[in-house]
């Protein structure tokens, strides 16, 4: 493996049949994409379980919750007993969801977060630093056969599997029978849990397959929710919020 991810090698495959997809879907559409952060040592599950160590002295930069949920669940801000470590250390059987928030605050994933960054908005030809702010890179960490519910973001996101393998479902976000416009007004006052799941919604999905190499773009506002598989799952999150509507 790779000692580390440098900025002169390709972390983003764009091939000539997919690039069309980078510039046309743009925070447009859901699509499928082809990285290599999976053969990085920065990525290797020793390197993450000490990075969390690390950043769990840090108010805010590690967040998780713990139990089984149902898809539309919406995040569950309860209390639990475990600490971070604890359940990263039982992440095998604690029926976890833990992000690592921030990571670029380490100049070696800032370095894969720039990368990432100049690679993408190459192959869609914007210039991402004059038209994005507040960019960052975190990391999901999930147990066997965890889902993570029905939601949406504010941001622009490239979801990179790096370990393990999952589903995830994105329904269109410009679909006002998927989002309504009630449901972007409570999200955009403070409700993190606005987006309403019903099961109907699921003849409307994209289904990805995930597994290590392989990404999947979820624009701003785009419904989407995760079934992990019986392994334990890290993905990385790309991250981006626009200056103004693009």
């Amino acid at each position: 493996m790779k000692t580390s991810a440098a900025a002169s090698e390709s972390l983003i495959s764009v091939t000539p049949e997919c690039q069309p997809e980078f510039e046309t879907n743009y925070n447009r559409a859901s699509f499928l994409l082809k990285h290599t952060l999976h053969e990085s040592e920065l990525f290797s599950m020793s390197a993450l379980i000490e990075l969390a160590q690390r950043l769990a002295a840090i108010p805010d930069a590690v967040y998780f919750n713990i139990g089984r949920l149902g898809v539309d669940r919406g995040w569950d801000f309860s209390g639990h007993s475990f600490s971070a470590q604890e359940a990263l250390a039982q992440i095998e059987t604690s029926d976890a969801w833990m992000i690592l928030r921030r990571v670029q605050r380490e100049p070696a994933y800032a370095q894969v977060l720039d990368t990432i960054l100049e690679e993408i908005h190459q192959a869609s030809f914007r210039e991402y630093k004059e038209i994005t702010h507040s960019r960052n890179m975190s990391i999901i960490l999930t147990s066997p056969n965890r889902i993570t519910p029905y939601h949406f973001d504010a941001d622009c996101n490239y979801l990179l599997q790096i370990h393990g393998s999952k589903q995830i479902r994105v329904f269109d976000g410009g679909d006002r029978s998927v989002v309504t416009p009630q449901e972007l007004e409570r999200f955009y006052r403070g409700d993190i849990n606005a987006a309403r799941y019903h099961p109907l919604l699921e003849e409307k999905a994209q289904r990805y397959e995930l597994k290590p190499g392989l990404g999947v773009h979820v624009p701003v506002t785009f419904p989407h929710w995760v079934q992990n598989y019986d392994n334990v799952s890290v993905s990385a999150s790309i991250n981006f919020c626009f200056n103004d509507e693009t």
